[in-house]
């Protein structure tokens, strides 16, 4: 099919209609609907919405060369196709209740009647957003229709009786190469190294460069489908995407996303405040005037890593004033008064986040591999023993915490501090991690390799995303004791993770159909039905890659 999708690909760009006849369909059997072959053709260029033509006619021949016809004679003069998709419906099947919509996001498409006059692609209905809580948002409806060349315009809530469901074989083209869909992405039988730094150049060149905006802050939460942005904000995200994007320049530097990066910590710089606590200068990090001890942890983790691969020291007193504000909180237990704090009150909260432990710890050992300062180290081992020996004490495979920071922090400790008993403990959180995961015999293939959430089969991009980052430190630490087999079984359960969570992440034959690619592209769901991106969905997702990316090029 791929000779078939590069001929109609430049057909299309040439606009040439008789091409498209000549191309040779007869060694696919494509499915027929009722003697007759239906087809969508997509077509989209580098910002903006897409328009869509489909043909229903006797044969694939036919119905692919009306449905060119019919884009061709509605694109506008100067537009310039950059993006090409192919769909054949393949299976459909009448709905006896219209009143409530139950349908598999990315899979099913929607028709209003037999002869498909309305009709929209799996990916439309769930790029649009068209049915939400099982029944159809009609002014995405009316939006999507805006799109399709020759559709009818009087389409209205009140105008349909019928409701067919229908899948398709998808295929995209973009002139340089050419490929098979599956739930609207590209189709693979294994994921290889070249896959994984595919898809984190992706959100290097696209989602990393525009998500930043000049004042520093990130677009935080946003729906593609209404290039709307969510008026919400979380300042430990903000810090965890900052590392995410300065492990991607340390891949592939790139001066851009080293810009980017500056503006985002910069934003952070603005928001940290000098103060004093037991008679030591110490540097915090407040948001909508709250204090968090995640906050201080991860900022003290992107500004290390900022330090480490820059060499640029400007930002060194301040970590080193946020390393102790944390060693001044810590309890003689190991564990930490303060969680979170009103800052101009000094209220402390009775929150508690099992993952800020793990983040503190995880700041001061990379400090200490900038600074050699002994002192980090001794905080962040007893860190490590309550975590160990108080707040996980008789902890099993079972009942463990999945605590990807704890994994990380353990890690670094080991490097500097080798004890055998942090790699025994990263490797039974590892032993949890792994029975809890989906396996390769489990029912639903899509869910293959994700990990079961609390009140639901299906999985998320993000916990499997956190579990991968934890896994990886566990492969190296298993390697360094010696205990290969552990290792080999970690790898293959980060192989099943990645394969899932790519399925995830906003591809080009995905983007065609959101005003703002650019955005979009290369970014994450957090999970296989969602419309919204997140920066933290992106970020430990890339994290999670890059990881898995040197482990496979070692």
């Amino acid at each position: 099919m791929t000779k078939q999708m590069d001929e109609l690909w430049q057909a299309i760009k040439q606009e040439k209609w008789k091409k498209v006849k000549r191309i040779n369909w007869k060694a696919f059997n494509f499915s027929e609907i009722d003697g007759h072959s239906i087809v969508f053709l997509t077509a989209s260029d580098s910002a903006g919405y897409p328009y869509i033509s489909q043909a229903r006619e006797m044969s694939i021949g036919d119905a692919v060369s009306e449905a060119t016809a019919v884009l061709l004679r509605g694109l506008p003069n100067d537009f310039k196709v950059e993006h090409l998709k192919l769909e054949v419906v393949e299976q459909v099947k009448k709905e006896q209740d219209v009143e409530e919509i139950r349908l598999n996001k990315g899979v099913a498409g929607l028709a209003f009647d037999g002869e498909f006059s309305v009709a929209f692609t799996p990916q439309e209905v769930a790029s649009y957003n068209l049915v939400n809580k099982r029944a159809l948002v009609w002014d995405r409806v009316s939006l999507a229709l805006r799109h399709k060349l020759g559709s009818t315009s009087d389409f209205a809530e009140d105008s349909w009786k019928d409701l067919y469901k229908f899948t398709t074989r998808a295929f995209y083209a973009d002139g340089v190469k050419s490929y098979p869909l599956s739930r609207g992405q590209k189709y693979r039988k294994e994921v290889v190294a070249g896959d994984v730094l595919e898809s984190i150049q992706m959100a290097k060149n696209n989602y990393f460069q525009h998500v930043v905006k000049g004042d520093g802050e990130f677009i935080y939460s946003y729906l593609p489908s209404e290039d709307l942005e969510e008026g919400k904000y979380n300042i430990l995200r903000h810090a965890g995407t900052v590392y995410s994007m300065l492990e991607t320049y340390e891949l592939e530097p790139d001066e851009a996303l080293m810009a980017s990066c500056k503006r985002a910590i910069e934003y952070l710089m603005d928001h940290m405040e000098e103060s004093h606590l037991n008679g030591n200068a110490v540097n915090v990090l407040i948001h909508d005037d709250v204090l968090k001890l995640g906050g201080n942890g991860l900022a003290l983790v992107a500004l290390a890593k900022y330090t480490d691969i820059t060499g640029d020291e400007t930002y060194l007193d301040t970590m080193q004033g946020m390393a102790t504000y944390i060693k001044e909180i810590q309890s003689e237990n190991g564990d930490f008064e303060v969680h979170k704090m009103i800052y101009s009150t000094g209220e402390v909260s009775e929150f508690r986040s099992f993952y800020y432990i793990g983040e503190a710890m995880l700041g001061l050992t990379r400090l200490y591999a900038i600074d050699g300062d002994e002192q980090w180290l001794d905080v962040a081992e007893k860190t490590a023993e309550y975590l160990i020996h108080v707040q996980n004490k008789g902890a099993t495979a079972e009942n463990i915490l999945h605590d990807h920071w704890f994994l990380y922090g353990l890690h670094d400790l080991y490097q500097h501090r080798p004890e055998q008993k942090y790699a025994d403990y990263a490797m039974l959180m590892a032993e949890g991690i792994m029975q809890a995961q989906y396996g390769e015999d489990e029912e639903y293939a899509p869910y293959r390799g994700g990990y079961k959430p609390e009140n639901s089969d299906v999985p998320k991009s993000v916990p499997n995303a956190c579990r991968a980052e934890g896994l990886i430190k566990v492969y190296y630490l298993a390697r360094a004791v010696d205990e290969d087999k552990v290792a080999e079984r970690v790898l293959d359960s980060l192989d099943r993770s990645i394969r899932f969570q790519l399925q995830s992440q906003v591809r080009p034959e995905q983007a065609m159909y959101f005003p703002n690619k650019a955005l979009a592209t290369g970014a994450f769901y957090s999970k296989l039905k969602g419309n919204d991106l997140r920066n933290d969905y992106t970020q430990h997702n890339i994290s999670s890659l890059i990881g898995y990316y040197r482990i496979l090029t070692e």
